[in-house]
């Protein structure tokens, strides 16, 4: 059998610390190395460790603390952690005013009462253009009854004669009355919106040939607004022509019927 030898032999681990001198075996001497080996790889993974996790808050307040309080005196210290405690008290006591504010307008009641009235608002204006065809509706409807209710009082009342006379003469002018009074407020929309009637030919601009290449682009540009001007107006003024020429349709239609009404 292989007799056992020993060594007196320093152990120091790579930080050059933790010295010892010892009388151990070969078989010792291995084992203490292989240990000391897989501390120092240990402790190498838990700095690291350390230091990765220290990256990930280089933006917590705690470490500013650290950093500026590492090489200062304790009084400087002091004053300084009492600043940072004042500033977080500072800003927690206005982070609970802005809840409680908020809390107290987000209350059950606030809540019901602006949701109510923003539905209300979207209806209204989800609904706009037909409630004003239903309330249009409705003016014809009353408008038809009240000419509905005369026609049968004239139909009471009326001779044959005068009721041949009506429908002969008085109805046809009526017609042409109410088509020509329609035209004229038809018209006058038109040219609230500035829009073409479509009884006018449609012309949206003037082409009028521009070399852009022998003109400052300020200047071409003040061409396009003229021309887009010239446009405009003259659009305008054929449908105020227009207008005018219906008005005129319109007086004549009337002045024939209040003639036929008289001799009526």
């Amino acid at each position: 059998r292989q007799a056992k030898t020993t060594t007196e032999v320093l152990i120091t681990n790579a930080r050059g610390n933790n010295q010892r001198q010892v009388n151990v075996s070969n078989l010792e001497i291995e084992q203490e190395i292989n240990i000391l080996n897989d501390t120092e790889q240990n402790d190498t993974e838990q700095n690291n460790v350390e230091q990765s996790s220290t990256r990930e808050q280089k933006n917590h307040w705690a470490k500013e603390v650290a950093n500026i309080t590492h090489t200062r005196e304790a009084k400087t210290n002091l004053a300084l952690c009492e600043k940072k405690v004042s500033h977080f008290t500072s800003a927690c006591f206005d982070a609970n005013n802005f809840i409680t504010r908020n809390m107290r307008e987000l209350s059950a009641t606030v809540i019901a009462n602006r949701t109510h009235d923003l539905i209300l608002d979207y209806i209204k204006e989800a609904t706009k253009g037909l409630s004003k065809m239903s309330i249009n509706r409705i003016r014809r409807a009353v408008i038809e009854k009240d000419e509905w209710d005369a026609l049968k009082a004239f139909e009471v009342v009326a001779s044959e004669q005068q009721k041949i006379y009506a429908k002969t003469f008085c109805k046809s002018a009526l017609k042409a009355y109410k088509k020509k009074k329609k035209n004229i407020d038809l018209v006058a929309a038109h040219i609230l919106y500035d829009i073409i009637p479509k009884i006018l030919p449609q012309y949206d601009a003037f082409n009028l040939p521009m070399d852009e290449n022998s003109l400052p682009s300020e200047q071409i540009q003040e061409n396009r607004e003229s021309i887009h001007k010239l446009s405009r107006d003259l659009r305008l003024q054929v449908t105020q022509l227009y207008l005018k020429i219906v008005q005129e349709e319109f007086e004549f239609q009337k002045e024939r019927l209040e003639k036929l009404l008289e001799d009526f």
